[in-house]
């Protein structure tokens, strides 16, 4: 797993909503936010178990950009908008 500096975890610390930072299917680390939603243990989890939505979990894979529409993560009825930006170095792509 990616090694996560202090500073990376501060500037994922300071986004308000749930993110999270993905490298080789597994989430090497996650916001507070995303902790809350996803649960206190989800760092180090494989994405595919954290996040269900079959198009999120292709373009977060494949470490293509994109916006998805999505609802029922954290709630039945809740919308979400999740954004997939890849990113260079360890980590293959953010969620």
């Amino acid at each position: 797993m990616a090694i996560i500096t202090h500073q990376t975890r501060a500037l994922l610390d300071a986004i308000e909503e749930p993110a999270l930072l993905v490298g080789e299917q597994r989430i090497t680390a996650a916001n507070r936010s995303a902790h809350d939603l996803l649960g206190a243990r989800i760092e180090g989890s494989d994405i595919r178990f954290a996040i269900r939505h079959p198009e999120a979990l292709e373009y977060i894979l494949a470490g293509k950009p994109g916006k998805i529409a999505m609802v029922g993560l954290g709630g039945a009825e809740r919308p979400w908008e999740l954004s997939i930006r890849p990113l260079s170095g360890d980590c293959s792509s953010s969620a």
